[in-house]
């Protein structure tokens, strides 16, 4: 089982953030950043982290959605798959599993 840490601040800056509503208050974060996809081959957006109220969940993912399709980027991320809810979301808004990711324990 891996060692839990902080992230460096390195790391940090490497993802670009987003917050939904007041900067004081937010209704919702997310995360992301440029990777290249190596089971695509390609360059792509990967949701590092969306959290929050459902409508700032589905604002904050469309507007990761519309920025990389400008720049012709497919977007992912990965869910626990016990996150039943966010799965409904998310299919609701038209994406699909495309990838199972493993993990050991």
């Amino acid at each position: 089982m891996g060692h839990e840490r902080t992230p460096t601040l390195n790391e940090i800056s490497m993802l670009s953030w987003l917050v939904y509503g007041d900067p004081m208050r937010p209704l919702g974060i997310a995360a992301y950043r440029g990777v290249y996809d190596f089971p695509r081959g390609a360059d792509a957006r990967e949701i590092i982290h969306v959290a929050g109220s459902p409508r700032a969940i589905v604002a904050l993912t469309k507007h990761i959605v519309e920025h990389a399709r400008k720049k012709s980027l497919r977007v992912f991320g990965s869910i626990g798959m016990q996150n039943r809810s966010m799965m409904a979301l998310l299919s609701g808004l038209g994406y699909v599993r495309t990838r199972i990711v493993f993990e050991d324990r």
